[in-house]
């Protein structure tokens, strides 16, 4: 897409980062906000619901866990061109 848009000099590079979460609400609230077909849905949801969902999630995340909370991995994909 860079090249195309007429950028000659283009690189891309995988940057490694984490996010840390408190809890597993604070991770379901993350994903609310960013992913707004997840949000509409669990908004859709009855009350026991949700708890089985958050149940599922803190569940899930149990792996990431560290003293604090959680400590997802995550990859960024970087580009720079001129």
């Amino acid at each position: 897409m860079l090249r195309d848009a007429g950028f000659a000099d283009v690189r891309s590079e995988e940057v490694s980062s984490q996010f840390e979460m408190s809890s597993a609400d604070d991770y379901l609230g993350l994903i609310a906000d960013t992913a707004g077909p997840v949000a509409l849905v669990l908004r859709g949801l009855p009350e026991p619901d949700r708890a089985a969902v958050r149940a599922d999630v803190e569940d899930a995340l149990g792996r990431f866990a560290v003293a604090d909370g959680y400590a997802l991995p995550a990859v960024a994909l970087c580009a720079v061109a001129s």
